[in-house]
């Protein structure tokens, strides 16, 4: 999707960002699990059609995402994914404002392909405190914890580098935990420079 011009993401505070945390866990794509799991939980094929089912419902998501190429290229790879463990995606792409006003503001998706533009400073504040959650918050998973939400209220009010990087530690190990989102990967940017700079 990113012709090679990206990286993994296992987290919500990126590598080289205070913070950091290069122990977290990394979960792999493990299809023979997944079909473990969903057939444990009663999740089977019954009529043969490629799609898991059970009580008469199908295993089916609609992931709302825009309609920029990289998103659309990243959609359609996770179709292919998931239609190997038996469950139905279908994508609905939208341009950037539509897909804002009509779905995120609202926060009316099941799914949500979605990218986060992080400054110098990580402060995750705005992404995962359960205070941002309704729009005009950017906590588009509708996370809560109070023990997150301690975590980065504490790490905004220091200065101290160190006392901060310890608090996102411990953030990111929760959000590892619970799993409200899945990370995919960072984009990578080229920039035309001069030689004499």
């Amino acid at each position: 999707a990113l012709d090679g011009q990206g990286v993994r993401s296992d987290g919500p505070i990126l590598e080289g960002f205070i913070g950091y945390n290069e122990a977290l866990v990394k979960r792999e794509f493990d299809t023979a699990k997944a079909e473990s799991i969903l057939h444990e939980a009663g999740w089977r094929d019954s009529n043969q059609n490629g799609t898991r089912d059970k009580d008469g419902q199908e295993l089916e998501f609609t992931l709302r995402t825009t309609d920029f190429p990289e998103h659309q290229k990243t959609a359609e790879i996770l179709q292919e994914e998931w239609a190997k463990i038996g469950a139905k995606l279908t994508i609905e792409t939208y341009d950037s404002t539509e897909l804002q006003q009509a779905y995120i503001r609202p926060r009316n998706y099941s799914m949500l392909l979605f990218g986060e533009i992080v400054g110098h400073d990580p402060d995750p504040y705005v992404y995962w405190h359960s205070t941002q959650i309704k729009d005009p918050g950017l906590n588009l998973t509708s996370f809560k914890n109070k023990s997150v939400d301690t975590l980065l209220d504490e790490a905004r009010k220091t200065d101290d580098k160190q006392q901060r990087t310890v608090k996102y530690l411990d953030f990111q190990n929760r959000i590892a935990e619970e799993i409200p989102a899945i990370f995919l990967y960072t984009p990578t940017y080229s920039f035309g420079v001069s030689s004499s700079v």
